[in-house]
């Protein structure tokens, strides 16, 4: 079962079986190496409280896909099973062998290859791309400060460190940088320099308006089991599940509420709005003014 997303697919969507377990997307979602190529210093417990606990090795919570696997499947396993699966994930050699540094590649720039590149260069998960020049600009305005954080402590779908657990905060620091020179270099242009991308965006008003005239009654009336606006518990909890998830839910669907919360002549970016709107006022101490 964990082969069918942890394997990389050919052109046809046939897995690459030379490469059993060495990584594979599904869904948006990077389903990580599961060789000694990533785990090796990951223990037994660790990829235990994976399964059982939805606790990442490195810090952070497992989302997506994973996450449906470990509520719906996993979770009716007996502790002997679940700890025969990770005894077995821990005895996975990658067949490429050990990666060995290119010469004249930085240490940042081989952290980068070995742990943020599945992401950063095909976008999964949101990711920015790694030449996503606009995409680094918009998040450099928020600081490298706060850039070097959530690459150190996980953010949304990424996990801490991109899972690099002998990384040191330095190592992710410098990988950082390495990202933000190359996005920089492959245009010609400073980062800062360029302009912030002209993404449509509508107004904190309408996203209220939006929000007051469709979604009110039930994230104020507590109707559904709708999760109420300013419960700061409840949408920290929700919120890590990623801002890109709950969009979907509201767009699509989710449980007992409609798609688009029943207004069906308001259009996607109304609808982020008002999920924006809700978000911002139940955590006020987040920023989600660059979603």
């Amino acid at each position: 079962h964990c082969s069918m997303c942890h394997t990389p697919l050919n052109l046809l969507g046939a897995p690459k079986r030379s490469l059993m377990f060495t990584g594979g997307h599904v869904d948006g979602y990077y389903a990580p190496n599961l060789t000694d190529t990533l785990l090796k210093s990951v223990t037994v417990n660790q990829l235990t409280r994976v399964f059982y606990h939805d606790e990442l090795p490195g810090g952070g919570k497992v989302q997506g896909p994973m996450a449906q696997v470990n509520h719906d499947s996993l979770v009716y396993l007996k502790p002997d099973d679940i700890r025969s699966i990770s005894i077995y994930i821990k005895s996975l050699k990658d067949p490429r062998g050990p990666m060995a540094a290119k010469a004249g590649t930085s240490k940042a720039q081989q952290t980068y290859t070995q742990y943020c590149g599945a992401c950063h260069d095909s976008g999964a998960a949101g990711a920015p791309k790694l030449s996503d020049n606009m995409a680094w600009a918009e998040r450099l305005k928020q600081g490298k400060k706060t850039l070097y954080a959530n690459a150190i402590k996980g953010y949304n779908a990424m996990p801490a460190k991109g899972n690099c657990l002998s990384c040191t905060d330095q190592d992710i620091e410098q990988t950082v940088d390495y990202i933000l020179k190359h996005a920089a270099t492959a245009s010609g242009v400073k980062i800062h320099q360029i302009p912030v991308r002209a993404t449509p965006q509508l107004s904190w008003e309408t996203g209220q308006r939006i929000y007051d005239k469709h979604c009110s009654t039930c994230h104020n009336g507590q109707l559904l089991n709708a999760p109420q606006q300013g419960d700061v518990a409840v949408w920290e909890k929700l919120i890590k599940k990623g801002v890109e998830t709950l969009f979907t839910h509201t767009l699509k669907g989710y449980r007992a509420m409609p798609a688009k919360g029943g207004c069906v002549t308001c259009s996607p970016l109304e609808v982020i709005a008002s999920v924006k709107y809700l978000l911002q006022t139940s955590l006020p101490q987040s920023n989600f003014s660059l979603w």
